[in-house]
């Protein structure tokens, strides 16, 4: 699996080139993720520190099944 994480401030919206391009190769097994607050609701709670961010990316790719490249 390949994980593309964008940058601040962006939305997963930026990888879509890529996305299409990747699909005319036959490259399926990616996924595009946004974390909370770019693109996505952020819990009120959340309080967005560097911290929070990894910990988020790390829960993410842990619930994938086999490697991943991110």
């Amino acid at each position: 699996m390949k994980v593309f994480v964008h940058g601040n401030p962006e939305t997963s919206a930026i990888w879509q080139p890529l996305a299409a391009e990747l699909r005319e190769r036959g490259v399926s097994d990616v996924l595009f993720l946004s974390p909370p607050g770019f693109g996505t609701p952020s819990p009120a709670d959340w309080p967005a520190t560097q911290n929070d961010y990894a910990e988020w990316l790390i829960a993410e790719v842990q619930r994938l099944d086999g490697p991943v490249d991110i």
